[in-house]
């Protein structure tokens, strides 16, 4: 995984992860809906991986001389489609919102990756999360300073008549700071509340921030994996649908729960030999919102930094 950007005009190296600091044009629209100010320097980090890609990196962003305030932009990814006729997977949160940062500041960065499309139910998409850290490293994820986190969409029933995967879940409100809870699967598990894993079903819950989502019926089901535990996505032996980076959980016939805040629950079997789609993620943010919604994003996942760096003449600010 790696940061894309534009014309780079200074880097930061920081424990071998490369954060390029680059200025934006005049009211550059960043690839999200936030809309990055005149004057302001973009930095845009994405997940290049194929579908069902279970594990990632998480990037280190240092914050720059003279930055107060750095606005993040978060989405989610999807989740994979069921295969043979089956559900579409649910798109991806957005969360923006702005905080306050200090010069040398470390960020980290984990960016969702879309569920594997299979013959049978798709993956859980990943969730995008953003956190500080007083630590010299990003690993282990210091959940205690959770910034933002956008939820990943549940993975697509298989077969015929299967039920599409709900869509990551929003803030509740976009004037509150905030948690909103995972979607239940269709049928199948409840989504996770309080920073948990999604439930079980046939499939795996996404994982939660704080914990793992619930393993699936099939051998060797793991469940999503929370952010505290890396955020690998769920795997099992017998299924191809694997859950995405940032706690996406893995399929049988069914689709798996999105990964984020909450874990989106694992689906069950449909009547009429119909899959369920997986539930999605539930999405935070520690401030309140200026984007919070739901099923916006198509394809893996993406976070957009968005700041002000100081201008000098002469030596003078």
């Amino acid at each position: 995984m790696k940061n894309a950007t534009m014309e780079t005009q200074q880097v930061a190296v920081r424990w071998g992860a490369i954060a390029a600091l680059t200025l934006a044009p005049l009211t550059q629209a960043l690839a999200l809906s936030y809309a990055c100010p005149s004057g302001q320097t973009q930095t845009v980090f994405t997940n290049i991986a194929p579908a069902g890609t279970t594990t990632g990196t998480i990037e280190a962003f240092i914050v720059p001389a003279e930055v107060t305030e750095i606005t993040i932009d978060a989405a989610g990814a999807q989740g994979g489609n069921g295969g043979n006729g089956g559900g579409v997977g649910g798109l991806g949160a957005e969360v923006a919102t702005t905080i306050a940062v200090s010069e040398g500041q470390l960020l980290c960065v984990l960016v969702g990756g879309v569920g594997k499309v299979a013959d049978r139910g798709g993956g859980g998409g990943g969730g995008s999360f953003v956190y500080a850290t007083s630590s010299v490293a990003c690993s282990p994820p210091d959940i205690a300073q959770l910034l933002v986190a956008a939820a990943g969409g549940g993975g697509g029933g298989g077969y015929g008549g299967g039920v599409a995967g709900s869509g990551g879940v929003a803030p509740i409100g976009a004037d509150v700071a905030g948690a909103a809870s995972g979607s239940d699967a269709n049928p199948g598990g409840a989504g996770g509340t309080g920073g948990n894993g999604g439930g079980g079903s046939d499939t795996d819950g996404g994982g939660g921030y704080k914990t793992n989502g619930g393993a699936g019926t099939q051998a060797g089901a793991t469940g999503g994996y929370a952010l505290a535990n890396g955020g690998n996505g769920g795997t099992n032996t017998g299924y191809l649908g694997l859950g995405g980076f940032g706690g996406g959980g893995s399929n049988t016939n069914a689709g798996g729960g999105g990964g984020g805040y909450n874990g989106g629950g694992g689906a069950g079997s449909a009547p009429s030999f119909a899959w369920g789609g997986g539930g999605g993620g539930g999405s935070f943010s520690i401030n309140s919102p200026i984007v919070a919604t739901s099923g916006a994003r198509a394809g893996n996942g993406e976070v957009d930094f968005c700041y002000l760096v100081g201008i000098f003449y002469n030596g003078f600010q």
